[in-house]
């Protein structure tokens, strides 16, 4: 379903964000919002997303260490 494929693709942006592939992380947090926009009752989920989303995009703005 929707919502667990949401959850899986959010835990896998996590995953990609520590391993700092912050493109992919960003495709697979984009990809969990969207699983999540078309669940009901899925607010918190999205907010937490929505905020994954901007950490990696602030990591994707800074310069390379």
């Amino acid at each position: 379903d929707r919502y667990e494929a949401g959850t899986t693709r959010h835990d896998a942006a996590i995953d990609l964000l520590k391993a700092k592939h912050f493109a992919e992380a960003l495709d697979w947090a984009h990809a969990a919002l969207r699983d999540f926009e078309a669940c009901a009752n899925a607010d918190d989920e999205i907010a937490k997303t929505l905020r994954l989303i901007r950490a990696i995009e602030s990591r994707l703005d800074q310069p390379p260490q």
